[in-house]
């Protein structure tokens, strides 16, 4: 195990607000497995990470944006709705989440996202057809949206 210092985007997140009794850590193993390794014991019970609510991208979140009450006129469904508004807010200059977004690699793939290959090689699996279910509701949302958007 070998501690890592704290990106900008870990230490935004601990000025606005959060604890953790976890750090950034990799891991000594084949790939160098990257993630969180605890700064001390912790009990059964405790808390490893506390956010402030203010934090959390929620439907809420999303909805109760000046942008929210925009696509919400727009009569999208809550789920849509936040695909939307993320997609919009990650490029926002002025967005509160700045940091955030920016820690994020420029390119990365979703359920919603990845190419119908990858999905196509899940075959059997439960999450295939989640994928697959999830991708058609947003694609028909987004269909809708068009003219409003065009």
């Amino acid at each position: 195990l070998a501690p890592l210092p704290y990106p900008l985007s870990c230490r935004w997140v601990l000025s606005q607000g959060a604890a953790t009794q976890l750090a950034p850590a990799m891991f000594n193993t084949s790939g160098g497995l990257r993630g969180c390794a605890a700064v001390a014991g912790l009990p059964a019970g405790s808390t490893a990470v506390s956010l402030p609510s203010k934090l959390l991208m929620t439907y809420k979140t999303a909805a109760d944006s000046d942008f929210g009450a925009v696509l919400n006129r727009m009569g999208l469904d809550p789920e849509t709705l936040a695909v939307v508004w993320t997609m919009v807010d990650r490029w926002d200059a002025d967005s509160a989440a700045k940091p955030f977004w920016q820690a994020l690699p420029q390119r990365f793939s979703t359920g919603l996202s990845v190419p119908e290959q990858l999905i196509d090689l899940m075959s059997g699996l439960q999450e295939q057809q989640k994928f697959t279910e999830a991708r058609q509701h947003v694609r028909g949302q987004f269909q809708q949206l068009q003219q409003a958007f065009t």
